[in-house]
């Protein structure tokens, strides 16, 4: 009787039955993707394994990569320290294929989707979606009516820069698309610091992989925004606007100023002056020709906007409308991160694009809709129940872990308002191995994807 090495890695990895795995298939066998580097990580050894975890914890450090927990009751809590673990996801080219066309697509689709929510509004025109889904969204900003009509410069250019998409791997092994988000997207300069730290604590092992850089992304983003800024008198100034030091990614915002060479701001070192914003500097004002933001929409502009804001610019609108600065993403994306739109981009795809939509949403509902209200209230345990607004303070609800008073509040709750949630099926997302003390485990996978425009 063979006895089992209990150094090898993979002993006590067990994949969850009807879940796709990416490191073992349905066998139990490793993917021949994945045995390169399961061979690599055998040969350095526990020992080893804890000093490059180690050394990974203290790079980290060192470089102050947190996560901050916002408006956290606890002065201990206030930075985390941000978690990586070593073991790398692999995707294969071909793999990625089929992401990069359905992202592309999707790119397409929320930049048209974005022109005519602020301008002709075809959409509501042709029956697309309920015109109260449009309406009555907090997220509809009609102060940008018409930032995005024919005589705009935004008219010849993408409006939308950059967006984030997540998705998950269902058991089949196709991908579908959770949500996305729009107006001022996180989590890039998270995934540069990750690749760095790896491929510092396994320098042959990224080598020999032929990893694809992922310097490309910011590259081509760098690329981007002086297009979008559209001087092309002499070197077009653009800043970074950071809610400040307390906003959750904040070592982010920091890291990613520094990294594409912008001056990192907070509201209160801007000013609106002539329908201009400008910086605020030791050698006096400094006209601003583009924003990358990291501030919510409803904040970037007290005087039309959220009228207590501190994180914005007052008149930056009126600026905006003016010609005289451009906003990454633009004011008013945020209409795009309402969930109540998942359930029509299917048919909203054939109506701006003429095409099928390539990567699938795992089916989601709007209660708004009475027909769908009835069909998921006859299998409610199939789903999750999550608000329209993203700023909506309810967290998502799992019906099959109701029960008892909280069931009965909660279908209270639906009866009372339908049109604040949509329904998304769940589907069992795959599993991806992570490294422990002892060997690998499965933990669940959900994938952030970034896009950006290369200018073209």
């Amino acid at each position: 009787m063979m006895t089992q090495d209990p150094h090898v890695l993979t002993n006590n990895y067990r994949p969850l039955p009807g879940v796709y795995d990416e490191l073992m298939d349905e066998e139990g066998n490793v993917r021949k993707k994945y045995k390169f580097l399961v061979k690599s990580f055998q040969e350095l050894g526990p020992a080893e394994l804890i000093n490059r975890r180690r050394d990974a914890d203290r790079i980290l450090r060192e470089n102050g990569v947190t996560y901050n927990i916002y408006q956290s009751d606890s002065p201990e809590a206030k930075e985390r320290p941000w978690n990586l673990d070593l073991f790398p996801l692999i995707m294969e080219s071909d793999e990625w294929r089929v992401l990069e066309r359905g992202l592309n697509q999707r790119a397409d689709l929320l930049d048209s989707l974005l022109r005519d929510l602020y301008s002709k509004r075809r959409i509501l025109y042709e029956k697309k979606i309920p015109p109260e889904l449009l309406y009555n969204a907090s997220s509809f900003l009609r102060a940008c009516e018409g930032m995005y009509d024919s005589n705009h410069f935004l008219a010849k250019n993408p409006a939308l820069l950059f967006f984030v998409c997540d998705i998950i791997r269902a058991a089949d092994g196709n991908f579908y698309v959770l949500n996305d988000r729009v107006q001022a997207p996180s989590g890039s300069g998270y995934s540069l610091e990750n690749r760095i730290v790896l491929s510092r604590i396994f320098p042959s092992m990224y080598r020999d992989a032929m990893v694809h850089r992922v310097a490309m992304y910011f590259r081509s983003l760098r690329k981007a925004l002086p297009q979008q800024a559209g001087i092309t008198s002499r070197e077009p100034v653009i800043v970074l606007l950071t809610p400040g030091p307390s906003n959750e990614t904040y070592f982010e915002h920091a890291y990613l100023a520094g990294y594409l060479g912008y001056t990192l701001v907070q509201g209160e070192d801007l000013t609106v002056r002539r329908n201009k914003v400008f910086m605020k500097t030791v050698e006096g004002l400094q006209q601003v020709d583009l924003i990358l933001r990291r501030v919510d929409d409803l904040f970037m502009d007290p005087l039309e906007l959220k009228g207590d804001s501190l994180l914005g610019v007052p008149g930056l609108l009126e600026a905006i409308r003016s010609g005289n600065v451009k906003v990454a993403n633009p004011i008013g994306s945020s209409f795009l991160e309402n969930r109540a739109l998942l359930p029509f981009y299917s048919e909203l795809c054939k109506f701006y694009l003429g095409e099928d939509l390539i990567l699938p949403m795992a089916p989601t509902y709007w209660l708004g809709k009475k027909e769908d209200l009835n069909r998921v209230m006859e299998t409610p345990e199939k789903y999750v129940f999550k608000t329209v607004s993203r700023d909506d303070e309810l967290e998502p609800v799992t019906f099959m872990e109701l029960s008892g008073e909280r069931k009965d509040t909660f279908l209270k709750l639906l009866s009372v308002e339908p049109k604040r949630f949509i329904a998304q099926e769940m589907i069992a997302s795959a599993t991806v191995p992570f490294l422990t003390e002892n060997g690998f485990r499965p933990g669940r996978e959900i994938m952030r994807t970034f896009v950006t425009s290369s200018g073209n």
